[in-house]
């Protein structure tokens, strides 16, 4: 059980964290601050927001939200 709730724990961190995925209570902006500067590439796909899946794309220059 404590190693379910270690990652469950980690995914929060990645999702939250290094990636910036923080929906508003509206639900119009799903990535908090998507200018900052990211110090890594990546992406992060299949998250859902408002009924669709997205994939996050994280580089330099920040993050952007592309729908699937």
């Amino acid at each position: 059980m404590k190693e379910r709730i270690s990652g469950a724990s980690f995914n929060d961190v990645m999702i939250n964290t290094f990636f910036g995925f923080s929906p508003d209570a509206a639900g119009t902006r799903p990535i908090a601050d998507p200018q900052t500067k990211r110090p890594f590439t990546g992406k992060l796909r299949h998250v859902p927001f408002q009924g669709r899946n997205h994939t996050l794309d994280a580089e330099e220059n920040g993050v952007k939200t592309i729908a699937e």
